[in-house]
Protein backbone atom coordinates (compact mmCIF):
# COMPACT_ATOMS: atom_id res chain seq x y z
CA UNK A 1 0.00 0.00 0.00
CA UNK A 2 1.23 3.50 -0.90
CA UNK A 3 1.46 5.46 2.32
CA UNK A 4 0.58 9.01 1.30
CA UNK A 5 1.36 11.90 3.56
CA UNK A 6 -1.77 13.26 5.26
CA UNK A 7 -2.29 16.77 6.66
CA UNK A 8 -3.94 17.05 10.07
CA UNK A 9 -5.27 20.56 10.65
CA UNK A 10 -5.78 21.75 14.24
CA UNK A 11 -7.29 25.19 15.03
CA UNK A 12 -6.00 26.30 18.45
CA UNK A 13 -7.53 28.95 20.69
CA UNK A 14 -7.15 29.13 24.48
CA UNK A 15 -7.18 25.39 25.13
CA UNK A 16 -3.97 24.97 27.13
CA UNK A 17 -5.69 22.54 29.54
CA UNK A 18 -6.52 20.14 26.71
CA UNK A 19 -3.94 20.81 24.01
CA UNK A 20 -1.23 18.38 25.14
CA UNK A 21 -3.73 15.54 25.14
CA UNK A 22 -4.75 16.43 21.59
CA UNK A 23 -1.24 16.78 20.18
CA UNK A 24 0.01 13.61 21.93
CA UNK A 25 -2.81 11.65 20.29
CA UNK A 26 -1.67 12.93 16.88
CA UNK A 27 2.07 12.38 17.19
CA UNK A 28 1.39 8.85 18.49
CA UNK A 29 -0.72 7.79 15.51
CA UNK A 30 0.11 4.33 14.19
CA UNK A 31 0.06 5.94 10.73
CA UNK A 32 3.10 8.17 10.95
CA UNK A 33 3.42 9.81 7.51
CA UNK A 34 1.78 13.05 8.62
CA UNK A 35 2.12 16.79 8.63
CA UNK A 36 0.44 18.28 11.69
CA UNK A 37 -0.49 21.94 11.26
CA UNK A 38 -1.34 23.79 14.47
CA UNK A 39 -3.02 27.13 13.71
CA UNK A 40 -2.74 29.29 16.80
CA UNK A 41 -5.65 31.69 16.45
CA UNK A 42 -4.39 34.47 18.72
CA UNK A 43 -4.48 32.47 21.98
CA UNK A 44 -4.00 34.50 25.16
CA UNK A 45 -3.24 31.54 27.44
CA UNK A 46 -0.29 29.11 27.23
CA UNK A 47 -1.50 27.40 24.05
CA UNK A 48 1.25 28.97 21.91
CA UNK A 49 3.93 27.89 24.38
CA UNK A 50 2.61 24.33 24.13
CA UNK A 51 2.53 24.48 20.32
CA UNK A 52 6.15 25.63 20.23
CA UNK A 53 7.19 22.92 22.68
CA UNK A 54 5.90 20.22 20.35
CA UNK A 55 7.28 22.03 17.31
CA UNK A 56 10.75 21.55 18.79
CA UNK A 57 10.04 17.88 19.57
CA UNK A 58 8.57 16.63 16.26
CA UNK A 59 9.61 17.72 12.76
CA UNK A 60 6.18 16.77 11.38
CA UNK A 61 4.63 19.70 13.25
CA UNK A 62 4.14 23.20 11.85
CA UNK A 63 2.85 26.15 13.87
CA UNK A 64 1.03 29.04 12.24
CA UNK A 65 0.26 32.12 14.33
CA UNK A 66 -2.46 34.58 13.41
CA UNK A 67 -4.51 37.21 15.19
CA UNK A 68 -7.75 35.91 16.65
CA UNK A 69 -10.26 35.48 13.82
CA UNK A 70 -12.26 32.44 14.87
CA UNK A 71 -12.25 28.73 14.15
CA UNK A 72 -13.38 29.05 10.53
CA UNK A 73 -10.48 31.38 9.69
CA UNK A 74 -8.08 28.97 11.43
CA UNK A 75 -9.39 26.03 9.41
CA UNK A 76 -9.15 28.00 6.20
CA UNK A 77 -5.57 28.97 7.03
CA UNK A 78 -4.75 25.34 7.70
CA UNK A 79 -6.22 24.30 4.35
CA UNK A 80 -4.10 26.92 2.59
CA UNK A 81 -0.96 25.63 4.28
CA UNK A 82 -1.67 21.92 3.80
CA UNK A 83 0.72 20.38 1.28
CA UNK A 84 -0.99 16.99 1.10
CA UNK A 85 -3.80 15.71 -1.10
CA UNK A 86 -5.58 14.24 1.95
CA UNK A 87 -6.62 16.30 4.97
CA UNK A 88 -8.24 15.72 8.35
CA UNK A 89 -9.47 18.19 10.97
CA UNK A 90 -9.06 17.65 14.71
CA UNK A 91 -10.32 20.22 17.21
CA UNK A 92 -7.71 21.14 19.80
CA UNK A 93 -9.82 20.18 22.84
CA UNK A 94 -10.57 16.76 21.31
CA UNK A 95 -8.29 13.79 20.75
CA UNK A 96 -8.23 10.63 18.63
CA UNK A 97 -7.61 6.91 18.87
CA UNK A 98 -4.08 5.75 17.86
CA UNK A 99 -5.55 4.06 14.76
CA UNK A 100 -7.70 7.03 13.73
CA UNK A 101 -5.71 7.97 10.63
CA UNK A 102 -4.63 4.42 9.75
CA UNK A 103 -8.15 3.00 9.70
CA UNK A 104 -9.67 5.91 7.78
CA UNK A 105 -6.80 6.00 5.28
CA UNK A 106 -7.04 2.27 4.58
CA UNK A 107 -10.67 2.82 3.56
CA UNK A 108 -9.68 5.72 1.28
CA UNK A 109 -7.34 3.34 -0.56
CA UNK A 110 -9.52 0.23 -0.51
CA UNK A 111 -12.66 1.94 -1.83
CA UNK A 112 -11.04 4.81 -3.76
CA UNK A 113 -13.16 7.01 -1.51
CA UNK A 114 -13.32 10.79 -1.43
CA UNK A 115 -14.35 11.01 2.25
CA UNK A 116 -14.08 8.49 5.05
CA UNK A 117 -15.96 8.96 8.32
CA UNK A 118 -15.65 7.28 11.71
CA UNK A 119 -17.94 7.31 14.72
CA UNK A 120 -17.14 9.30 17.85
CA UNK A 121 -17.31 9.20 21.62
CA UNK A 122 -18.67 12.19 23.51
CA UNK A 123 -16.58 12.85 26.60
CA UNK A 124 -16.68 15.57 29.24
CA UNK A 125 -13.64 17.58 30.27
CA UNK A 126 -10.76 15.35 31.26
CA UNK A 127 -12.66 12.07 31.21
CA UNK A 128 -11.34 9.34 28.94
CA UNK A 129 -13.24 7.30 26.41
CA UNK A 130 -13.55 3.57 26.82
CA UNK A 131 -12.53 1.70 23.71
CA UNK A 132 -15.30 -0.48 22.27
CA UNK A 133 -14.02 -3.67 20.73
CA UNK A 134 -15.76 -5.92 18.26
CA UNK A 135 -16.54 -6.21 14.57
CA UNK A 136 -16.40 -2.94 12.64
CA UNK A 137 -19.17 -2.22 10.15
CA UNK A 138 -18.34 -0.46 6.89
CA UNK A 139 -21.05 1.29 4.87
CA UNK A 140 -20.42 2.55 1.34
CA UNK A 141 -22.43 5.61 0.31
CA UNK A 142 -22.94 7.56 -2.88
CA UNK A 143 -23.17 11.32 -2.73
CA UNK A 144 -26.98 11.12 -2.77
CA UNK A 145 -26.99 8.49 -0.01
CA UNK A 146 -24.86 10.73 2.20
CA UNK A 147 -26.95 13.84 1.52
CA UNK A 148 -30.12 11.95 2.35
CA UNK A 149 -28.54 10.75 5.58
CA UNK A 150 -27.50 14.30 6.41
CA UNK A 151 -30.97 15.75 5.85
CA UNK A 152 -32.67 12.93 7.76
CA UNK A 153 -30.17 13.40 10.60
CA UNK A 154 -29.71 9.64 10.83
CA UNK A 155 -25.99 10.02 11.54
CA UNK A 156 -25.33 13.11 13.67
CA UNK A 157 -21.58 12.94 13.13
CA UNK A 158 -21.81 13.16 9.33
CA UNK A 159 -22.24 16.96 9.43
CA UNK A 160 -19.14 17.75 11.49
CA UNK A 161 -15.83 18.63 9.82
CA UNK A 162 -13.86 16.45 12.24
CA UNK A 163 -13.87 12.60 12.38
CA UNK A 164 -13.09 12.43 8.65
CA UNK A 165 -10.38 12.25 6.03
CA UNK A 166 -11.10 14.22 2.84
CA UNK A 167 -9.50 14.52 -0.54
CA UNK A 168 -8.33 18.11 -0.38
CA UNK A 169 -9.52 18.81 -3.94
CA UNK A 170 -13.11 18.73 -2.60
CA UNK A 171 -12.44 22.09 -0.92
CA UNK A 172 -11.50 23.83 -4.16
CA UNK A 173 -13.28 27.21 -4.12
CA UNK A 174 -14.86 26.51 -0.72
CA UNK A 175 -14.10 28.16 2.61
CA UNK A 176 -15.53 27.88 6.08
CA UNK A 177 -17.60 31.05 6.73
CA UNK A 178 -15.59 33.38 8.94
CA UNK A 179 -17.35 35.01 11.86
CA UNK A 180 -20.08 32.36 11.95
CA UNK A 181 -20.85 29.55 14.35
CA UNK A 182 -22.45 26.31 13.10
CA UNK A 183 -19.76 26.65 10.43
CA UNK A 184 -19.92 22.95 9.50
CA UNK A 185 -23.55 23.39 8.42
CA UNK A 186 -22.45 25.86 5.72
CA UNK A 187 -20.04 23.56 3.92
CA UNK A 188 -20.45 19.84 4.68
CA UNK A 189 -23.37 19.29 2.29
CA UNK A 190 -21.29 20.85 -0.53
CA UNK A 191 -18.43 18.45 0.18
CA UNK A 192 -20.80 15.47 0.23
CA UNK A 193 -22.32 16.64 -3.05
CA UNK A 194 -18.89 16.81 -4.67
CA UNK A 195 -17.78 13.42 -3.34
CA UNK A 196 -18.44 10.36 -5.48
CA UNK A 197 -17.92 7.80 -2.72
CA UNK A 198 -18.18 8.21 1.06
CA UNK A 199 -17.33 5.41 3.49
CA UNK A 200 -18.74 5.20 7.02
CA UNK A 201 -16.77 3.22 9.57
CA UNK A 202 -18.70 2.15 12.65
CA UNK A 203 -15.73 2.55 14.99
CA UNK A 204 -15.43 5.22 17.68
CA UNK A 205 -12.03 6.63 16.84
CA UNK A 206 -12.68 10.32 17.51
CA UNK A 207 -13.15 11.61 21.06
CA UNK A 208 -15.25 14.77 21.10
CA UNK A 209 -14.89 16.80 24.26
CA UNK A 210 -17.72 18.83 25.79
CA UNK A 211 -16.13 21.42 28.03
CA UNK A 212 -17.31 24.35 30.08
CA UNK A 213 -16.93 27.62 28.21
CA UNK A 214 -17.18 26.21 24.69
CA UNK A 215 -19.51 28.12 22.36
CA UNK A 216 -22.10 25.39 22.09
CA UNK A 217 -22.29 24.98 25.88
CA UNK A 218 -23.17 28.62 26.51
CA UNK A 219 -26.67 29.98 27.05
CA UNK A 220 -28.73 30.82 23.98
CA UNK A 221 -27.50 33.85 22.08
CA UNK A 222 -28.44 35.50 18.81
CA UNK A 223 -25.27 33.99 17.28
CA UNK A 224 -27.20 30.71 17.13
CA UNK A 225 -29.22 32.31 14.33
CA UNK A 226 -26.22 31.65 12.08
CA UNK A 227 -27.69 28.17 11.67
CA UNK A 228 -30.67 29.71 9.85
CA UNK A 229 -28.33 31.29 7.30
CA UNK A 230 -26.72 27.89 6.74
CA UNK A 231 -30.08 26.13 6.36
CA UNK A 232 -31.39 28.77 3.93
CA UNK A 233 -28.22 28.56 1.82
CA UNK A 234 -28.50 24.77 1.78
CA UNK A 235 -32.12 24.83 0.59
CA UNK A 236 -31.35 27.29 -2.20
CA UNK A 237 -28.26 25.26 -3.17
CA UNK A 238 -30.38 22.16 -3.75
CA UNK A 239 -32.96 24.24 -5.62
CA UNK A 240 -30.22 25.61 -7.89
CA UNK A 241 -28.94 22.11 -8.66
CA UNK A 242 -32.53 20.86 -9.20
CA UNK A 243 -32.40 18.22 -6.47
CA UNK A 244 -36.11 18.52 -5.82
CA UNK A 245 -36.45 15.99 -3.00
CA UNK A 246 -33.46 17.42 -1.16
CA UNK A 247 -34.71 20.94 -1.81
CA UNK A 248 -38.20 20.31 -0.41
CA UNK A 249 -36.87 18.56 2.67
CA UNK A 250 -34.18 21.16 3.36
CA UNK A 251 -36.62 24.04 2.77
CA UNK A 252 -39.03 22.52 5.28
CA UNK A 253 -36.22 22.01 7.79
CA UNK A 254 -35.20 25.65 7.33
CA UNK A 255 -38.71 26.91 8.04
CA UNK A 256 -39.08 24.54 10.99
CA UNK A 257 -35.74 25.83 12.34
CA UNK A 258 -37.00 29.43 12.15
CA UNK A 259 -40.01 28.43 14.24
CA UNK A 260 -37.79 26.58 16.71
CA UNK A 261 -35.45 29.55 17.18
CA UNK A 262 -38.44 31.87 17.53
CA UNK A 263 -39.67 29.77 20.42
CA UNK A 264 -36.22 29.62 22.06
CA UNK A 265 -35.82 33.38 21.91
CA UNK A 266 -39.40 34.10 23.02
CA UNK A 267 -38.80 31.99 26.13
CA UNK A 268 -35.31 33.28 26.92
CA UNK A 269 -33.97 36.19 28.92
CA UNK A 270 -32.80 37.90 25.71
CA UNK A 271 -36.22 37.98 24.05
CA UNK A 272 -36.60 41.03 21.78
CA UNK A 273 -39.76 41.88 19.89
CA UNK A 274 -37.85 43.19 16.86
CA UNK A 275 -35.89 39.93 16.53
CA UNK A 276 -39.06 37.85 16.79
CA UNK A 277 -40.74 40.06 14.19
CA UNK A 278 -37.76 39.67 11.85
CA UNK A 279 -37.85 35.87 12.20
CA UNK A 280 -41.53 35.75 11.29
CA UNK A 281 -40.92 38.02 8.29
CA UNK A 282 -38.06 35.78 7.23
CA UNK A 283 -40.38 32.77 7.41
CA UNK A 284 -43.09 34.52 5.32
CA UNK A 285 -40.61 35.86 2.75
CA UNK A 286 -39.10 32.43 2.08
CA UNK A 287 -42.54 30.81 1.71
CA UNK A 288 -43.67 33.55 -0.65
CA UNK A 289 -40.64 33.29 -2.93
CA UNK A 290 -40.22 29.51 -2.68
CA UNK A 291 -43.69 28.03 -2.49
CA UNK A 292 -43.15 24.45 -1.35
CA UNK A 293 -46.48 23.80 0.37
CA UNK A 294 -47.90 21.80 -2.53
CA UNK A 295 -45.22 19.17 -2.00
CA UNK A 296 -45.46 18.83 1.78
CA UNK A 297 -47.42 16.30 3.79
CA UNK A 298 -50.63 17.44 5.47
CA UNK A 299 -48.96 17.36 8.88
CA UNK A 300 -46.02 19.43 7.65
CA UNK A 301 -48.41 22.02 6.24
CA UNK A 302 -50.27 22.19 9.53
CA UNK A 303 -46.99 22.62 11.42
CA UNK A 304 -45.85 25.48 9.19
CA UNK A 305 -49.12 27.37 9.00
CA UNK A 306 -49.78 26.96 12.70
CA UNK A 307 -46.62 29.00 13.27
CA UNK A 308 -47.96 31.79 11.06
CA UNK A 309 -51.28 31.79 12.91
CA UNK A 310 -49.90 31.41 16.43
CA UNK A 311 -46.32 30.50 17.45
CA UNK A 312 -47.59 29.28 20.83
CA UNK A 313 -50.10 26.94 19.13
CA UNK A 314 -47.30 25.70 16.85
CA UNK A 315 -45.24 24.84 19.91
CA UNK A 316 -48.23 22.96 21.34
CA UNK A 317 -48.61 20.93 18.14
CA UNK A 318 -44.92 20.03 18.10
CA UNK A 319 -45.15 18.85 21.70
CA UNK A 320 -48.02 16.56 20.72
CA UNK A 321 -46.02 15.22 17.75
CA UNK A 322 -43.07 14.41 20.00
CA UNK A 323 -45.35 12.76 22.56
CA UNK A 324 -46.88 10.39 20.01
CA UNK A 325 -43.50 9.75 18.35
CA UNK A 326 -44.04 11.51 15.02
CA UNK A 327 -41.08 13.11 13.29
CA UNK A 328 -40.60 15.01 10.04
Amino acid sequence: MIREKISILVPVYNVDKYLCRCIESLINQTYSNLEIILVNDGSTDDSNIICNKYLAMDNRIQVINQRHQGVSAARNRGLEAASCSLVSFVDSDDYVHPDYIKNLYELIVRYNADITVCDSFIIRGYSHAIEVRGEKTIVELTSNDALKMLLEEREKHIVTCWNKIYRKELFSGLNYPEGKIHEDEFITYKLLHRAKRIILLDQKLYYYCIRDGSIMQQDYSFKRLDMLDAFEERALYFKRYEFENFYIRSAYKYLAAIASHYDKIANSSISEEEVLKALKQRFIRFLKINDITGKLTARQKINLYSFLISPSFHKFLLAINVKIGQQD
